[in-house]
């Protein structure tokens, strides 16, 4: 009981930290544009679009991890799915050929940042960004939930380009700027019902006390194997050594993507002393 007590979804869903119906509603006439841009002003976690079809139906704040942070409560990944994004698919029937794959809705999420939604076509009045910041700030039990984003901030167009296909590039880059070993993050055990294919799934930095670092930041190894669905993981620096080895092979490109990475890194990353090599 005392564990669901301290549940961040339990505490914004029901608790002391839940947002008044009514708000609530204001706040979902715009796809709760307002309220995620609030909260990436506020905390640094980007908005992200969830789309049926081409068809915005959220904007809620996400995290590293596997969090969102949305008006309904704060919720893991799969969980804002079932409780959020399935009801809003159920609500409406019209649903235009082109929102289907198969006899499936076509559901899906992209890291867009509030610099992105104009390119959606999406419009927040700057007044309704203001009054969520007072909201979001006033109900303190939601907020102190909401943890600071982890420098650096690089926009979201780089956090969709390096969180995946490009993560290996950019750990080389980090490695070289830092020090640090690049390691890549290999699955043991994937969570159920997530169907991960591949012996290597995405490179980081590893600092000495453990924690590792990415695109997103420095965190712990933990979180981002909840990204992608780890559930029991290996960080293996002869992986990415090959990985490298097997890109300058095929791609001429990839001394090119190194380089490029090290200039977003060099512009966005606070300094930091480098780790000594033995």
């Amino acid at each position: 009981m005392g564990a669901a007590k301290n549940n961040p979804t339990t505490i914004t869903t029901f608790g002391r930290g839940r947002f008044a119906p009514d708000q609530v509603r204001v706040w979902e006439a715009d796809q709760c544009a307002a309220f995620a841009v609030a909260i990436e002003r506020l905390r640094g976690w980007p908005v992200h679009a969830t789309f049926i079809g081409d068809e915005v139906v959220r904007l809620q704040a996400e995290n590293a991890s596997d969090q969102v942070y949305d008006p309904r409560g704060i919720f893991a990944a799969e969980r804002f799915g079932t409780a959020v994004l399935i009801p809003l698919t159920q609500t409406r029937r019209d649903w235009p050929p082109s929102a289907f794959q198969g006899t499936r809705l076509r559901l899906g999420t992209q890291c867009v940042g509030a610099e992105g939604l104009a390119d959606l076509g999406v419009i927040v009045d700057e007044t309704r960004i203001e009054a969520a910041t007072v909201q979001i700030e006033a109900n303190t039990a939601y907020a102190e939930l909401v943890p600071t984003r982890p420098h650096p901030w690089l926009p979201a167009k780089t956090l969709t380009r390096y969180s995946w296909s490009g993560c290996v590039a950019y750990a080389e880059a980090l490695s070289r700027i830092t020090g640090l070993p690049a390691m890549t993050m290999t699955p043991v055990q994937v969570a159920q019902g997530h169907d991960i294919s591949g012996k290597r799934i995405h490179a980081v930095v590893q600092h000495p006390d453990g924690t590792v670092e990415d695109v997103w930041g420095r965190q712990s190894a933990e979180a981002v194997a909840r990204r992608y669905a780890m559930v029991r993981w290996a960080l293996d620096a002869q992986a990415h050594r090959a990985m490298m080895e097997e890109a300058y092979c095929v791609r001429p490109a990839a001394a090119d993507d190194v380089a490029e990475a090290e200039a977003l890194i060099r512009q966005y990353r606070i300094p930091a002393p480098a780790a000594k090599r033995s």
